[in-house]
This record gives C-alpha cells, sequence and structure tokens, in this order.
C-alpha cells in the first residue's frame, strides 16, 4: 500500500496510541507503523508494521496481522486535500491579509525530485499575479550565468525545468540579477544548511531564488538572507512538505502552535496530538514543548545528510565503510568501490 498518511490527521493519531499501548503492555518489545514513500514509486517503499519481538517470531508475525489490517483499512482515506495550481493561486490573490504561503508539496527535494519544477511559478505569470517569492529553484548553470552577469544585470535567462517533463518546461524571460551571494545558508532549528552559490531574480515582479544545491525550504531565512522582505509580499511560494511549510507559516501569520492549540480547543474541538518531526532538528525537539510527538527517520543513523547540514559531525556516523577511490572526475564528485565481500 502506497498512501498518505499524516499522524496529525484522524484516524493515524489514535492509530499509533494503539501500537503505543501494545508495548506498554509488554506485547512486544517495540512495534512500529513504517509510512511509505510514494515519491520512491517501488512496492518495496510501500506502508509495513514492523513487530520486534523478543525471540518469539510466531508470536510476533501474528501480532503484526491486526494493525496491519486496520492500517490497510486507511486506504484512501488519509490524504489530506490538495489544490490544483490555479485555484491556490487564485485563493492566496483573493486572500484579504498575507504573507500568504503556497507549499508545492511534490516538487520537494526531499522525496527525491530535482526541485526545478516551474509550473507554479509559470501559472503565477501567466495570472498576471506579482508580489511574490518563491524559492528555492534548483539551477546550477542559470546560477553560474547569474553571478558572472552580476549585480544589476538585464538579461534573457532560461531556468528550471530542465530534469523531468513532468515539471514543467524551462522558462525563457528576460531577468534582473537583484542579488548574488556566495556560500548562502539557511537555517533548520539550530542547524545551517548549506545552499551554495545562489541568486536572486526578478521576473515579472516576481522574485525567484535559483540555487546549486538541491535543498527543502526549512526557514524564511532562504528569502531574507538573498534580500528578500517576505513580510512585504503577499505571497511567498515555496517547494516544501507539512512541517517546514507550517514553520514559514507560522512566521509568517505570527502564530505559535500554543496559540493554534489554544484557538483550536476554544472553537471546541479536541487536540491531543501535535505532531512534530525532522532529523535534522531531533536535538531541538524541546524547543517546542507543546508538542506530543516528534517523527523522525534517518536520525539515528546520523548518516552524511545531517553532516551536510552541521546537524551533526562525521565521529556521530553510525557506519563508516572502507572503499578504494577509482576516480575523481571533479574537484567535489569520487567514483569509489567499496571492499569486496568475503
Amino acid at each position: 500500500m502506497i498512501d498518505l498518511l499524516p499522524t496529525s490527521r484522524a484516524p493515524l493519531p489514535g492509530f499509533v496510541d494503539k501500537l503505543m499501548a501494545l508495548e506498554e503492555d509488554g506485547a512486544a518489545l517495540s512495534i512500529s507503523a513504517i509510512h511509505d514513500f510514494m515519491a520512491g514509486d517501488s512496492p518495496d517503499l510501500g506502508a509495513k508494521i514492523i513487530v520486534v519481538s523478543d525471540g518469539d517470531k510466531p508470536g510476533g508475525d501474528a501480532l503484526a496481522h491486526d494493525p496491519g489490517m486496520e492500517l490497510f483499512s486507511f486506504r484512501g482515506t488519509t490524504k489530506p486535500e490538495f489544490l490544483a495550481v490555479a485555484d491556490a493561486l487564485a485563493q492566496a490573490r483573493d486572500a484579504k491579509a498575507g504573507p500568504v504561503v503556497i507549499a508545492d508539496v511534490w516538487d520537494n527535494p526531499g522525496r527525491g525530485v530535482a526541485g526545478d519544477s516551474t509550473i507554479l511559478l509559470r501559472t503565477a505569470i501567466e495570472m498576471n499575479m506579482t508580489s511574490i517569492a518563491l524559492g528555492t529553484l534548483w539551477d546550477p548553470m542559470a546560477v553560474r550565468l547569474c553571478h558572472a552577469a552580476g549585480e544589476g544585470a538585464v538579461m534573457d535567462l532560461r531556468f528550471g525545468g530542465k530534469t523531468s517533463a513532468f515539471a514543467g518546461a524551462p522558462i525563457d524571460a528576460t531577468v534582473t540579477v537583484v542579488k548574488t551571494a556566495c556560500n548562502a545558508v539557511q537555517s533548520f532549528g539550530t542547524s545551517v544548511v548549506p545552499l551554495g552559490d545562489c541568486s536572486m531574480i526578478r521576473v515579472s515582479d516576481i522574485e525567484v531564488v535559483l540555487n546549486p544545491n538541491r535543498s527543502q525550504a526549512f526557514s524564511p531565512d532562504l528569502f531574507t538572507n538573498l534580500g528578500i522582505d517576505i513580510k512585504t509580499h503577499k505571497l511567498p511560494m515555496i517547494a516544501k512538505r507539512q512541517v517546514q511549510a507550517s514553520t514559514i507559516g507560522i512566521t509568517c501569520q505570527k502564530i505559535s502552535e500554543a496559540e493554534a492549540k489554544t484557538l483550536i480547543e476554544a472553537s471546541g474541538l479536541d487536540v491531543p496530538v501535535i505532531s512534530n518531526g525532522g532529523s535534522p532538528g531531533m536535538w531541538q525537539a524541546q524547543d517546542v514543548p507543546v508538542a506530543t510527538e516528534y517523527r523522525f527517520d534517518t536520525y539515528i543513523f546520523n548518516d552524511s545528510s545531517l553532516q551536510d547540514r552541521s546537524a551533526r559531525t562525521w565521529d556521530d556516523c553510525a557506519l563508516s565503510v572502507l572503499v578504494t577511490v577509482v576516480s575523481v572526475p571533479t574537484s567535489n564528485r569520487a567514483v569509489v568501490m567499496p571492499a569486496p565481500r568475503s
């Protein structure tokens, strides 16, 4: 089963509570619901129930059956509502207050895609929308051309849409190079995420952050570090999913998780679960005390992606592999061969 299973929305919080209760009762050492990864497009990446028992495989297999079938029963019922691009832009345009954040849930490098989709931007241009900031758009060559031209340059530029026919065609436009920055970064909690040498261009009164390092959008300083004051823009658009998009949205709208909980409860709705997550920010989980759970994935391995974000050091990596360097074709790329298995 491949589906969207957000644990912040019913019925998933109650389902997770059942798994935790089974653990507390001693039925197994650990019972976990594994989210699928639909962007991977592989049956091996489907949703699963994993039970860790104390030497009792038959008992563990039996224990996994009922939660597994219950999880399967949620199929097709848990996906959040998504808007078509034009509908989302129209709602943002007609909003009485801003900034409004639109999250492109698919063009997210954290899910394995390139992060160079032009669909949102092209539609906004066609709708003659203004006062928009978009980031980031992955295009290393466009960044190099902007840096070579320099700030203030006005030139014809082809950017975005280079890697997939499903992410929109490249945009050909006359742009102004507003800002170039070397070794630009953005924040993720107390971590620093490198973006590389970035450029900010203006096209049709829309400001676009171009970057050479595929990266998710974690913080408003993705824009402000490139000279964009998002408070003066009605519509900052980001290529992100739930947690990071909500982080920027909360900043724009001046509302915290605790305030949101209070407002929801005041309307008569119970808020038993507030879900937080993200491996690089695992060590800042205490900064959101109102959260009742923290979801993570790769932090137990402390892999290279966490090292790149300065969240961990190489000494924290769970495994080192002895390899032979076959070649070094560029200064930042190497071809290696692991030692053969005996």
